[in-house]
């Protein structure tokens, strides 16, 4: 991972202001969901996920990184509606959210420039 940032830098393919908006990234998304633990007590989600999080700032960049949150989310948010339905879970059951913001982060990686694009053609 070293060598490769190192590699980038030398061959032009990589700036430090990219470097820094990952890294602000990577903060942002870690400090709202330390927010959400702290204020919750750890009841509305668990500190792996803020550590992951974090990784997935780092991945992300931004504006991908609000691409790769609002779908993990969004897909939470779905799969718990469609188990609490179906009676596999209740509504006070705990679902684990790193599967969901990592599905989000792999779709905004693979798909975040074209999500984004259509997006900013809709406004």
């Amino acid at each position: 991972s070293i060598i490769r940032i190192f590699y980038s830098f030398s061959t032009g393919l990589i700036y430090l202001n990219d470097v820094v908006l990952y890294f602000l990234s990577a903060i942002g998304a870690s400090l709202f969901f330390f927010l959400i633990w702290f204020f919750s007590k750890g009841m509305a989600m668990g500190f792996g996920d803020v550590k992951l999080a974090f990784l997935v700032g780092l991945i992300l960049g931004w504006p991908h990184i609000i691409i790769g949150l609002f779908l993990g989310f969004l897909l939470g948010a779905i799969v718990g509606t469609i188990m609490i339905i179906l009676k596999k879970k209740h509504k006070d059951s705990e679902i684990p959210f790193a599967p969901f913001l990592l599905l989000g982060m792999f779709v905004a990686y693979f798909f975040g420039e074209i999500i984004l694009n259509w997006y900013l053609s809709l406004i």
